[in-house]
């Protein structure tokens, strides 16, 4: 009896985490944020706002551990913008013709593969600025030239500006493909990672550990939620297996 007893519990442990998975996906009423977890998320579609994030397996290297914010999606297509490579090369050497003291410290931003003959800009403003279209809260985006003359005149620094060289864009039908192929996730966008994050650390936050799986279910499961219940009783389950063969319990038994 005592080794079917230590089977049954070692069984008992591997099931939680099925369980979990099988019960969420089956459509089960998902923990209430009242118990401790907080498991439900707002399903996030492609639009305006929402940041692209590319995924580990992503085989376009022009998009490798990028993160794209979109500024229009429909069904004429895609438009964004990578917000996590910025350039070598001061705004001075762009727009040369401008005489607009600190443009050599602020530097070009590469927004994406396609359009590099052309410059947009990300701006933060509490006022509506005209020619220029929201993206998200307090955050417009524009390829205004006068535009962006006017803000650089202002001493915008990067904290409220960014200038970028080149865009991403979709053909109709082809982002929905790629999200569908496992390419990239979504995740909404906010203005302080578009302007304030270390641009070495967006992607890094966004995707979460490469070492540990991530899940995709159905029901709005945040993923990476998910994974903190599931891997505990994985770990809890190879220490307790490990720690047993070690006493001997197991393997004496069965002897």
């Amino acid at each position: 009896m005592g080794i079917l007893r230590q089977l049954g519990m070692i069984g008992v442990v591997l099931m939680l985490p099925v369980l979990v998975l099988g019960g969420i996906q089956r459509g089960a009423e998902p923990v209430s944020p009242q118990q401790g977890l907080n498991l439900v998320q707002q399903t996030v579609t492609p639009e305006k706002g929402v940041l692209l994030v590319a995924s580990a397996e992503m085989r376009d290297p022009r998009f490798y551990q990028t993160v794209v914010l979109l500024l229009a999606h429909g069904e004429n297509g895609t438009l964004g913008l990578i917000i996590n490579r910025a350039s070598e090369i001061p705004l001075s050497e762009v727009l040369p013709e401008l005489e607009i003291p600190g443009l050599e410290s602020q530097l070009l931003f590469f927004g994406g593969p396609v359009g590099l003959n052309g410059l947009l800009f990300l701006m933060r403003s509490d006022l509506v600025p005209e020619r220029a279209t929201q993206v998200m809260e307090d955050v417009y985006f524009s390829g205004d030239r006068a535009l962006l003359e006017e803000l650089l005149e202002q001493n915008q620094d990067s904290r409220d500006m960014r200038v970028y060289l080149g865009q991403a864009g979709w053909a109709p039908g082809q982002l929905e493909d790629e999200l569908a192929g496992g390419s990239w996730g979504l995740v909404r966008a906010d203005p302080s990672t578009v302007f304030e994050k270390d641009l070495d650390d967006i992607w890094l936050d966004l995707s979460g550990p490469p070492e540990i799986p991530r899940f995709i279910v159905q029901g709005g499961v945040k993923a990476r939620n998910l994974v903190s219940i599931c891997l505990p009783f994985f770990l809890c389950l190879k220490q307790g297996v490990e720690a047993y063969a070690i006493r001997g319990g197991l393997v004496n038994q069965v002897r």
